[in-house]
């Protein structure tokens, strides 16, 4: 298995290093593609805040589209993610069993944690479609992993990329790994969270008075 991983890594490295271009500028590329990620759910969704007025059918489809796009972006950052860990890595095909064990443990387990978040909230839940379409005296997510954790998609749910570090041998990937969880922090604590209370209501003030 670790041979596999190994040998994985190192076509990887291969791959990255037919790209032109210093290791740092695919760190900052990586950021770039972060900072637009973040920034473009934050700026469509504090707008959505603002127009939740608008009719039914109108919110439907900016939903939609706002789906569409956003997987595109978000793909694309995992993928740069990828390519910056990697091509900041020096010899992925070194054997280093507590660091490839760490980072396979971080993995494995933050995946889990995203799996079953994602099943718990569902797939408008996993888009952010509550801001979009509010139902009618909602309710928090109180199922699944959400019984246990307040937050695990953006707690747990980041794991996998410190993994990823890990088992690349790359410091600049652990550092973009932390950087990347702190802009969504950044915008849980400013825009969902404000639009979690204008849903849920007083529930959720319960809730954050509870556990400040």
């Amino acid at each position: 298995m670790d041979e596999l991983i190994l040998f994985g890594l190192s076509t990887l490295k291969a791959l990255s290093d037919l790209i032109p271009g210093p290791p740092y500028a695919w760190t900052l590329m990586a950021m770039a593609g972060q900072l637009a990620y973040v920034g473009y759910i934050w700026m469509r969704l504090s707008r959505q805040v603002k127009n939740h007025w608008h009719s039914k059918d109108r919110r439907q489809k900016a939903y939609r589209d706002f789906r569409r796009r956003v997987m595109i972006v978000m793909n694309l950052d995992a993928v740069l993610f990828i390519l910056a860990t990697v091509k900041n890595s020096d010899e992925v095909s070194v054997y280093r069993p507590l660091l490839l064990s760490a980072g396979m443990v971080l993995l494995l387990v933050g995946m889990s944690i995203k799996i079953a978040a994602i099943k718990a909230l569902g797939s408008r839940g996993y888009y952010w479609g509550d801001f979009f379409l509010p139902e009618a005296n909602a309710i928090p997510v109180q199922k699944g992993i959400y019984r246990y954790f307040k937050n695990p998609m953006y707690d747990g749910g980041y794991l996998p990329a410190y993994g990823f570090a890990c088992i690349c041998f790359s410091w600049s990937g652990l550092a973009l790994a932390g950087f990347m969880q702190l802009t969504i922090k950044l915008f849980e604590r400013f825009v969902e969270r404000r639009n979690f209370l204008r849903t849920y209501g007083t529930l959720q003030q319960q809730v954050h008075r509870e556990t400040r």
